[in-house]
Formats: structure tokens, C-alpha cells, sequence
């Protein structure tokens, strides 16, 4: 159990100072913000507090450890629907998991694209004309390996993500690599009664620059994740109660942001709510309740037959609604 413990440190004291030195890194944060959009209506539903879940197919997506506790083949369809109808936009994820004597190979598909895109100009009676439309698809191709524990009720994975981004007749290219580890906190300090399913996850996220055709560059970022997930209840009647949460720290403004979300499962069916962007404090004379304009409230339900999951969200919004629809598939 020492080994555990002192492995357990060793993970939180890199995570958190991998944090700090992320947070002081200069360029912008947002040059792949499609990534952040994808990850199933589970996720959604929660709040997007999922690090240390990631008990489903989307784990190639969150946390490529989480792979380890898929005990069968799985696939996972997402739609999104944009709160802004009028833009056109399509949006779908699919990921795929895989095991293979002993270790678990995943793969996933990002698509975000907008087809007609109006470029406009002022002529000289300065009225806004219009010159033409152009497309935007960002696409990610992610190629997922988990189930490594080189101690008990650790594990690890790592993700190997290529970028492709068009747009307006040029396009840009990217890669980037995440290393994610679980690990059951009750089993590695021996907790006992309602926490005896804890569990923690660390995500390292690293994207080099966006290397454009046109010989224009957007830059990477470097990022950590880091989660909870609990367990308070499990019974026959009432089959799961989990409550998650997840942490980040801006790059740009270094402020600090939470992640969280709930689930009930009842027999077949899932009850879920969350919130997300949740601004607990800034630097650099930036207003928190300003900042707290963007916090998501989020809902949602799923339901179980046999082998089939169907799952819905929803972020209500003043100007609309978004939503996500995803289905997965054990087989």
C-alpha cells in the first residue's frame, strides 16, 4: 500500500504544478477550442466533470486510463445541435474501443464544420456587401492505448491526436499527445464505507502549434486536467449515485475554474445535472461574476436496454439551446 501512496503523491504534486507552469505559458489557449466541444451526452449532462469517470467509450475522448475499465468491445455515436440554428453548423464524435490481450485500443473522429461562412467587405459608401462564402471543418483523428496498471487500481493511457483544420481555401495542421491516469483512492489508502469508491484522474494535455499552408501559425498550449469521482451509494434499488468534478486553471488570465456534475441511476434509467465554467476566482482586476456570464447549467437523462445506451443533454442558453444526442453500443 505504500507503493500506491507514494505513486498516488507523485502523481498529484506533477499535476498541480503542471498547472502553474501552464498557466504561465504566453499564446493564445483557444487554437484548438473544437476539442472542447466533443465527448457525448453523458459528459455534457455532468457538466463535463468526466476526467475521472470516463467509464464508457468517450474515454478515448476525456481520459485514455479509463480505457482499463471497459470490459467489452464498445462504440459511441454523438450529435450536437447548435443553440445558433442559423450558422449551419454540424457537429459529431464517434469513438471506438477495442480489447486486446490485456491492453485496450481505442479511436476516435472529431468533425465541427460550418459549410457556408458569408465574407464580407464595406464599399466606399461604407455599407457592408457581401464577396462570397467560404467552409470551415476542423477534424481530429485520435488513436487511443489503455490498460496499463503497473501497480494495482493504477492505471494509465496515452492518446495520439493529428488535426486538420480548413478553412477558406487553406488549410492548417496539428498533432498533439495526452497521457491520463486513474487510480481507485479506496484501494490504494484502504478506505472503507461510503468512500470506498473514490477515484482520481490526471489529464496531460499537450498541442503543438497550428502550422498553416499559408505559412501562418497558431499556437499549442500545454494543459492539465484533474478530477473526482465518488460513489456515496450503490444498491439494488438505487443502482449508482456518483457525484465528479474536475478542475482547470486558464492559460491566458490564470484564473480558476470548476467542473460538476451528479448521476442517479435507477434500474434502467439515468438522471443527470451539472455545471460548468464555474469561475472560483481570478487575477490580473478581472470581474468573477463578469466571468461566470459563460457558467453552463446543464441536464440530462439516459436509459439502458440491454446493450444499448441512449443518452441526451441539454444547455439551456438565453439565445437557444444546445444539445447532444449519443448512443452507445457493447458488443
Amino acid at each position: 500500500m505504500k507503493r500506491r501512496s507514494y505513486i498516488l503523491l507523485i502523481i498529484l504534486v506533477v499535476g498541480l504544478y503542471h498547472c502553474e507552469v501552464r498557466a504561465d505559458n504566453k499564446g493564445p489557449g483557444d487554437t484548438y477550442t473544437f476539442l472542447k466541444l466533443a465527448g457525448g451526452a453523458k459528459a455534457m449532462s455532468m457538466g463535463n466533470a468526466y476526467v475521472a469517470m470516463a467509464d464508457d467509450a468517450s474515454a478515448t475522448y476525456w481520459n485514455p486510463a479509463g480505457l482499463a475499465l471497459l470490459e467489452n468491445r464498445e462504440i459511441i455515436f454523438m450529435d450536437r445541435s447548435s443553440a445558433i440554428k442559423e450558422v449551419g453548423e454540424q457537429h459529431q464524435y464517434i469513438g471506438v474501443v477495442l480489447p486486446y490481450k490485456g491492453y485496450d485500443f481505442g479511436f476516435s473522429y472529431i468533425n465541427l464544420g460550418v459549410d457556408e461562412i458569408e465574407k464580407t467587405s464595406i464599399n466606399n459608401y461604407d455599407e457592408p456587401i457581401i464577396l462570397g462564402k467560404f467552409k470551415d471543418k476542423e477534424t481530429a483523428y485520435i488513436f487511443s492505448i489503455g490498460g496499463l496498471e503497473p501497480i494495482k487500481e493504477l492505471y494509465l493511457g496515452a492518446n495520439y491526436k493529428y488535426i486538420s483544420h480548413r478553412l477558406a481555401g487553406y488549410e492548417g495542421k496539428g498533432m498533439g499527445l495526452d497521457v491520463g491516469s486513474l487510480i481507485n483512492l479506496s484501494e490504494a489508502w484502504d478506505w472503507e464505507g461510503i468512500f470506498e469508491d473514490v477515484k482520481l484522474g490526471v489529464v496531460f494535455r499537450y498541442m503543438t502549434d497550428k502550422k498553416w499552408d499559408s505559412g501562418h501559425k497558431d499556437s499549442g498550449y500545454l494543459e492539465t486536467e484533474m478530477g473526482l469521482a465518488w460513489i456515496p451509494i450503490s444498491t439494488e434499488d438505487i443502482k449508482k449515485w456518483t457525484i465528479a468534478m474536475s478542475g482547470k486553471r486558464q492559460l491566458k488570465n490564470k484564473t480558476v475554474k470548476l467542473s460538476v456534475g451528479t448521476e442517479l441511476q435507477y434500474k434502467i434509467l439515468a438522471l443527470r445535472c451539472g455545471v460548468d465554467n464555474w469561475y472560483l476566482g481570478s487575477r490580473y482586476g478581472l470581474d468573477r461574476k463578469k466571468l461566470n456570464y459563460a457558467r453552463k447549467v446543464t441536464l440530462g437523462i439516459g436509459l439502458k436496454i440491454k446493450k444499448f445506451n441512449f443518452d441526451y443533454a441539454l444547455t439551456p442558453k438565453w439565445f437557444g439551446n444546445d444539445t447532444q444526442i449519443s448512443v452507445g453500443w457493447k458488443f
